[in-house]
């Protein structure tokens, strides 16, 4: 969660916009408490890009269950990056 966020708001830093700010509400509307399913959802459906549902999906499953999100990020960056 915590470690998550920060994360994100990180990689915000070094994005251009439109994404950047993109990431900045996600993290801000999770600091505010919505439940992060419910944020990721509703970024989907406002950009229904498919590497933008591989990358929510990622963040999701990982908020639910824990661990290190970095190899599953990197793993969707090359992914992203290949196509």
């Amino acid at each position: 969660g915590a470690g998550l966020t920060d994360a994100i708001t990180g990689a915000a830093r070094e994005l251009r916009q439109p994404l950047a700010g993109v990431l900045e509400e996600l993290v801000e509307r999770i600091r505010l408490g919505e439940r992060p399913r419910d944020v990721l959802s509703d970024v989907e459906e406002r950009f229904p890009l498919e590497s933008l549902r591989l990358f929510t999906f990622t963040l999701d499953s990982h908020w639910e269950s824990g661990g290190s999100v970095a190899t599953s990020l990197s793993n969707v960056g090359r992914t992203l990056r290949d196509r």
